[in-house]
């Protein structure tokens, strides 16, 4: 028995050292950047009658997910949080998709040297997330780059991990990553 578990053990490290990016990632919440403090220095020019709604808004698109599960289908990576689950081909073809205020999203990705960029771009700007491996987990840096900010915004959030996946990070029927785009003010 302790020898099994040593070999599926075993297996399990290789996969990771030959797929840096598979596993699943707790977020370090003390590790990154304070979507809050992001959110408030976005939307400084914005009029204070609406600055508040504008606020809370762009901070629920750049709070991460408290928790990333990252699999390989295939050609295919497979990025489920508790926002939905995104499937995408690294150099293939482009992905539409419908955002929450009903518009059209085209999602696409590259993989070079381990790390992937996905691009999600709509009808209000895009949304660029580079996922970098690092030694001790997963490295995010999001930038919202929308005509409705004077200048893009980013932020990086950093994860712990990888580590076994004790089951799905959010609910199968999360296909709809879009809400991603939502970066109005």
């Amino acid at each position: 028995m302790k020898r099994a578990l040593a070999l599926i053990l075993l297996s399990a490290s290789s996969l990771s050292a030959a797929e840096p990016l598979v596993g699943c990632y707790a977020i370090d919440p003390g590790a990154g950047d304070d979507p809050a403090a992001i959110a408030e220095r976005a939307v400084s020019d914005v009029p204070w009658l609406w600055r508040g709604r504008a606020t809370a808004r762009l901070e629920k698109v750049l709070t991460p997910s408290p928790r990333l599960e990252i699999q390989r289908e295939g050609d295919a990576y497979v990025i489920e949080g508790d926002r939905g689950r995104l499937r995408i081909v690294p150099d293939g073809p482009e992905v539409q998709r419908q955002t929450p205020q009903d518009e059209a999203a085209r999602v696409t990705a590259t993989l070079e040297e381990g790390v992937l960029v996905v691009r999600i771009a709509g009808g209000r700007g895009e949304r660029t997330q580079v996922f970098i491996p690092t030694e001790d987990g997963l490295r995010v840096v999001v930038t919202l780059d929308s005509d409705r900010n004077r200048e893009p915004v980013r932020l990086t959030h950093q994860y712990r991990g990888p580590s076994p996946c004790a089951g799905p990070a959010s609910s199968p029927s999360a296909e709809n990553p879009s809400d991603e785009i939502e970066e109005e003010r």
